[in-house]
């Protein structure tokens, strides 16, 4: 009796030992598996936060930015500095002729020729004070007249949508008469109606009675007195333009007189 209480004590022993070795075998396989590196715990943790936060995407204070592809910026089509007169600003000034327009330009000197007795009335574009023949004078980007000095005067600033200078030397695209520089005159395309501009100058002089001038006239040559006007100019132009069948035909046209007083 006390043999078979010891049988079936072993028996219940090894019965248990056998259901517990799956059991410690399933633990054993976790057990066995490589450390996790420090290196490999921060990767993981970064991602979990990067998943934790929030996608900017969905946040409602966004910022919008418009950009204006269309705004006129013409240093960005050219190496050479491109300074732009516009129809805004010619109105702003309020000219009676081109030449008023762009000696505000500090790259243009003025034509101090037409104040001289053999003067012939152009009005010319000196830049950078290399010459007339240097600078090369454009209509709508085609060449007029003869360029050792072009006439700018024929050209209304009622006409004028803007002047693009270019301040740059351009000989190798235009050619040795743009050493100096290009003026690019842009013609309105859609002038409408009637325009008359006028404008009248002189030269105004307060002649006193200094020792040269009892001189001049001792030896019979002729000088004024006092305050004296002389060396008057008149400038008329008249713009004209008409669109006919619906838009589709435009005319436009300008005459341009001037007198000038010896």
């Amino acid at each position: 009796m006390i043999f078979d209480q010891t049988v079936s004590r072993i028996a219940l022993a090894g019965s248990l030992l056998f259901c517990a070795v799956p059991a410690m075998a399933q633990n054993q396989d976790v057990a066995t598996g490589p450390a996790q590196t420090p290196a490999q715990a921060k990767v993981e943790a970064d991602a979990a936060t990067a998943l934790a936060a929030p996608n900017p995407a969905s946040s409602s204070d966004d910022t919008v930015v418009v950009t204006g592809s269309r705004i006129q910026r013409p240093n960005m089509t050219s190496a050479a500095p491109i300074t732009s007169v516009t129809a805004q600003d010619i109105r702003a000034q309020a000219p009676t002729n081109i030449e008023d327009v762009l000696n505000r330009l500090p790259q243009i000197a003025p034509d101090a020729q037409q104040n001289y007795q053999d003067s012939d009335g152009r009005q010319r574009i000196k830049l950078r004070s290399l010459g007339f023949e240097r600078t090369l004078t454009l209509i709508d980007g085609k060449r007029i007249g003869t360029q050792n000095g072009a006439d700018v005067g024929i050209i209304p600033p009622s006409m004028l949508e803007r002047v693009d200078v270019l301040t740059g030397g351009a000989s190798s695209v235009y050619g040795s008469d743009a050493v100096a520089g290009v003026v690019n005159f842009i013609l309105k395309k859609d002038f409408e109606g009637l325009q008359i501009d006028g404008n009248y100058n002189f030269y105004n002089h307060d002649n006193n009675d200094t020792i040269v001038s009892p001189l001049a006239r001792a030896n019979s040559f002729g000088s004024p007195r006092g305050m004296t006007n002389d060396g008057g100019r008149a400038d008329i132009t008249v713009t004209a333009g008409k669109k006919l069948f619906d838009g589709k035909l435009r005319l436009s046209g300008f005459v341009n007189y001037r007198h000038t007083d010896a």
